[in-house]
């Protein structure tokens, strides 16, 4: 595997433009992420740099065609959730700087689903994250940027 450092506003900038959607990027949000607020049809989902509070808002889980989340730089207090990987069409995770805690791999439960063998981005950088490393990692063949650091992971990234 053939590893190119790319800058990941880059990635982000390129993804954005493409998918040509409104962004709540740096708008002073505040408060607990309605649970309510995300429409199914959603393509693309940006809140970072805010300050959104709460849960991991699980409606997401029926975006089926979300393509791009970036929920970094905000409050959240949660785990990883593993039903990410049930979004099929999803490349691009961004959930750096929250506090988000726990395992992102159990036994039998691995981080890549169907859907994330398809990621190009996943940033999960500046959390508390720990455990290993996923393995599943290794899988994802059209990954262009993957950030782990200043977390509590263990082991190897695999390639």
């Amino acid at each position: 595997m053939v590893m190119r450092t790319i800058r990941q506003s880059q990635v982000r900038n390129q993804i954005n433009s493409m998918l040509n959607v409104p962004k709540r990027r740096q708008t002073r949000l505040s408060g607990v992420f309605s649970k309510e607020s995300i429409g199914d049809q959603l393509i693309s989902l940006d809140v970072g740099h805010n300050k959104l509070s709460g849960e991991f808002p699980k409606s997401l889980i029926n975006c089926t065609q979300l393509e791009f989340l970036n929920m970094e730089d905000n409050s959240f207090k949660d785990i990883f959730h593993f039903w990410l990987r049930l979004l099929p069409n999803l490349q691009i995770l961004v959930l750096s700087s929250n506090p988000f805690h726990g395992p992102i791999s159990y036994p039998g439960m691995e981080l890549i689903g169907s859907g994330f063998r398809i990621y190009k981005t996943i940033d999960v950088s500046r959390n508390r994250f720990e455990g290993d490393i996923p393995k599943s990692i290794g899988f994802l063949k059209e990954l262009i940027v993957l950030n782990m650091s200043i977390n509590a992971f263990t082991g190897r990234i695999p390639l």
